[in-house]
């Protein structure tokens, strides 16, 4: 595995839903279809509040075209602070009554407004600490709307601060009905494959493994063609897979072999790993989450081939 690999052709553009729906999971793929072809015009928008209405309980109210739900959050974090990525996907499950929250993997924090402060530079060392050694730092949002728009896939078009957590129409849709879908932010119709690289399909891929380890029927939607991505990449969601168990780390390697991001191996876990094993090493290595019993397996492995 090079660097870079290009212009992968996949010929495999679905994965198997694992898990039956519930009604509500049904109707909410039926109305984000409908919302989709409709561009989020006046029908799609009326028939999502509808949807909203009768079904999910609680405080809520509409902003700029986007709800607000009202919601105790498991990660507080200290206000103006919040939260984006899996911590706000958690405050969002919680709120909609779907289970309780899980821990999230990491923190990644946000900010309303347009310059920085005197403490961002503190709250991403304290909050974000593994993730401030790699560059990463309090993303600020002059605007609630066009930040919702930006996201890569439309379940993290979500944002939490204290008990409030912002999300656009698709963010609750495709939570609800379990879906990994490219945001249109990527590009991503119904009618279309989306333009997407390889870095948004590897986490659609991870999601839909750890969804489906807990007995969720997550379904991926928006698998291009064609796809590009870096085995940097691929290290990067391997390990975040192994932070939720060897098993959804296993996943998420089939599900790429299914759609033929890699090729099929005896054992893809420790070929990936053989083959990614230069990435462990160093202050910022990629693969920190991969217990050592795996490096040996490696290791004999690597010892079999000469």
């Amino acid at each position: 595995m090079g660097l870079t690999l290009s212009a992968l052709t996949l010929t495999q553009r679905t994965l198997n839903e694992t898990a039956s729906l519930t009604p509500l999971a049904t109707r909410a793929r039926e109305i984000a279809t409908a919302y989709i072809a409709d561009r989020g015009g006046t029908r799609g928008w009326e028939s999502f509040w509808s949807f909203i209405a009768d079904n999910i309980k609680g405080s809520w109210r509409e902003d700029s075209r986007h709800i607000i739900f009202t919601g105790p959050c498991p990660t507080p974090t200290p206000l103006p602070y919040g939260l984006k990525g899996g911590a706000a996907r958690e405050h969002l499950n919680s709120a909609l009554g779907l289970r309780e929250a899980r821990a999230p993997r990491d923190i990644d924090l946000i900010r309303r407004g347009r310059h920085n402060a005197a403490d961002d530079e503190r709250m991403a060392r304290d909050f974000m600490t593994r993730d401030y050694q790699h560059g990463a730092r309090v993303e600020l949002i002059a605007d609630m709307t066009r930040y919702l728009s930006t996201r890569d896939l439309t379940i993290n078009e979500v944002a939490s601060f204290g008990d409030q957590i912002h999300a656009s129409p698709l963010a609750i849709l495709d939570t609800l009905g379990y879906v990994a879908r490219p945001s249109s932010y990527r590009s991503g119709t119904l009618h279309r494959a989306p333009s997407l690289d390889g870095r948004v399909l590897l986490k659609m891929l991870r999601l839909y493994a750890e969804g489906t380890s807990v007995g969720e029927g997550w379904r991926v939607v928006g698998i291009p063609e064609q796809v590009t991505f870096s085995d940097h990449d691929l290290a990067i969601h391997l390990n975040k897979a192994f932070q939720r168990g060897e098993s959804v780390a296993r996943s998420f390697l089939e599900a790429c072999v299914i759609i033929d991001l890699l090729p099929v191996r005896s054992d893809a876990l420790v070929a990936t790993l053989d083959e990614l094993g230069h990435l462990r090493h160093g202050e910022k290595g990629l693969l920190p989450d991969v217990p050592d019993a795996y490096w040996t397996l490696v290791a004999g492995h690597a010892r079999g081939h000469t």
